[in-house]
């Protein structure tokens, strides 16, 4: 078997295959390969085949009849962007409330406290995220970033990223939704 991997957009892609004299054979090697690194991988991983991950979080949302309101500042409303691109997710939201960097808000606020701040009904899912950068060099920006998932759910990140801006912007929001994605499948 070969187990190849893909850095993209919005992650690292995995990809397993195997060859063998007969379609059983490779079947079989490339099925075990691929239990292997389910093994390794366990939570980091998503969705198999072409699931995205806005699918994969618009299908938690609704098996579970949950909506989501979404409230970010100084991300650029990467996650909104994120979220609502899969099809069927605009549906699923409630309401996005994206602040502009500069503002303050990001720099006073906790995503906890601005995910507070959100009015929404019962059963909505409310994730919130601040990016507060500060430059660091030509083109380069030190940034923490705070993710608060508050309502029937909970669940709380802080990281730090270095990166261009709108780098710092991105992998924030693929933070975020990947936050979101775990807190829905296992709610504890």
């Amino acid at each position: 078997p070969v187990v190849a991997t893909y850095a993209k957009d919005d992650g690292v892609h995995v990809r397993v295959t195997a060859r063998a004299t007969d379609g059983p054979s490779a079947e079989a090697a490339r099925d075990r390969a691929a239990a292997e690194v389910r093994r390794r991988l366990g939570r980091y991983i998503y969705a198999t085949g072409d699931s995205t991950l806005a699918g994969v979080i618009a299908g938690q949302l609704l098996s579970t009849g949950r909506r989501l309101a979404i409230v970010e500042s100084g991300a650029g409303a990467r996650l909104t962007g994120i979220i609502t691109g899969d099809p069927g997710a605009s549906a699923l939201l409630d309401q996005a409330i994206a602040h502009v960097a500069g503002d303050g808000i990001g720099t006073t606020w906790t995503a906890s406290s601005l995910a507070s701040q959100v009015t929404s009904g019962e059963g909505v899912v409310v994730i919130a995220l601040t990016v507060a950068a500060q430059p660091d060099g030509p083109g380069v920006f030190t940034a923490t970033a705070m993710i608060a998932v508050r309502g029937p759910v909970h669940a709380d990140e802080e990281m730090t990223l270095r990166a261009s801006y709108s780098e710092v912007q991105r992998r924030a929001a693929l933070a975020a939704a990947d936050l979101l994605r775990r807190t829905l499948a296992d709610p504890s």
